[in-house]
């Protein structure tokens, strides 16, 4: 490189000028990004359209005519339960690709059913309008009546059910144990189409055996175990 030396007679004085300024836009300036937490009832319709993050601190339900509803990305941070088992609540179209069935209350590592916490868990995928994962902790999930994991709409978005191994003893991964009647079957799958259930495995409470691990009813293809 060089350099250019420039003189300045003593009869002259040195004027020094600078550019105004160039506006530049502070990174994600557009973006809102809300934060929840805390304990918050819901008594009418409550509209997010910015970005979400959930917090494992907040618990929100819904009474009356209460609704929530999340127009934008929503992030939920770690594994507690955050929201009640009645909450009314809707998702736009991509706001949400993974739910986790502890966040409405089940329970892997106790012995009680989850049944409420995993009917509420797969109506929520139901009505929402994009390919969703279904993410189950390790544990062991007590159902006593027949779970339906189905898709509400013609497009028939795929639902992939994962846990996070499945095991020998239905201790050390992720199990679905059935303590309902010997007749009935534990999951029912319809209306739903390119779709996976991975490392995860499905048990009975000895005297009480299921009549099928999953069962396949109309509208279903492409179906990967």
């Amino acid at each position: 490189g060089f350099f250019i030396l420039v003189a300045l007679s003593a009869c002259h004085k040195a004027v020094v000028t600078s550019a105004p300024p160039r506006a530049v836009a502070a990174p994600n300036q557009s973006k809102i990004l809300k934060s929840i937490s805390g304990t918050i009832k819901f008594s009418s319709v409550v509209t997010y359209n910015d970005e979400v993050v959930i917090y494992p601190s907040a618990w929100l339900s819904t009474s009356g005519a209460g609704k929530l509803i999340f127009n934008n990305r929503v992030t939920i941070l770690g594994q507690s339960q955050v929201f009640d088992k009645n909450i009314n609540i809707q998702f736009a179209q991509n706001a949400l690709s993974t739910l986790n069935p502890n966040w409405f209350g089940a329970n892997g590592m106790d012995q009680l059913p989850d049944d409420e916490a995993l009917i509420k868990t797969f109506d929520v995928a139901k009505s929402i309008q994009n390919a969703l994962r279904i993410d189950f902790p390790i544990g062991r999930f007590i159902i006593t009546s027949p779970l339906v994991i189905e898709s509400a709409n013609a497009d028939k978005y795929p639902i992939v059910v994962s846990g996070v191994s499945s095991s020998y003893t239905s201790t050390t991964g992720t199990s679905i144990t059935w303590e309902g009647d010997e007749s009935e079957s534990m999951i029912l799958v319809q209306n739903l189409s390119n779709s996976i259930f991975e490392n995860l495995d499905f048990t009975s409470a000895f005297p009480l055996f299921a009549k099928h691990n999953v069962e396949l009813r109309p509208m279903v293809n492409q179906i990967v175990f």
